[in-house]
């Protein structure tokens, strides 16, 4: 799941129309239908998911960890994953930390998940 489908995702379990949602954030219905199927030229900021999130008072914790696979953290479905993840992560150098931290930050921006970006900007910090 890409940020936009979990974007997606939580507007229907709010039972909201994406004109609604539009109405919310000050965003048209079509910028929501592509920001929702990633049919936009550019990719999402983060800034842009947390206004939405805020606007729409939509978990922004539930929106990470649907846009990087974790799952529902509200099920338990994420807690290993989350888990394997810290302990690798703390496990880097100061270093490889930074470089992964730009990567994630490229994810975003580009507007989805990390299997939206090329293989040639991945860092190489020895993870998946």
């Amino acid at each position: 799941m890409n940020a936009g489908e979990g974007i997606k995702k939580l507007r229907e379990e709010r039972g909201l129309s994406q004109q609604q949602l539009a109405d919310l954030v000050k965003f048209s219905r079509v910028e929501i239908s592509n920001l929702e199927t990633s049919k936009g030229k550019r990719g999402v900021y983060l800034g842009t998911l947390l206004d939405i999130c805020e606007k729409a008072k939509f978990d922004k914790h539930r929106l990470a960890h649907f846009t990087f696979g974790l799952g529902d953290p509200g099920t338990g479905e994420s807690e290993e994953a989350m888990q394997e993840l810290l302990d690798w992560y703390h496990g880097l150098s100061d270093f490889k930390r930074g470089e992964f931290i730009g990567y994630i930050k490229r994810c975003i921006q580009e507007g989805g998940d990390a299997h939206t970006l090329s293989k040639a900007a991945e860092p190489d910090v020895g993870y998946g």
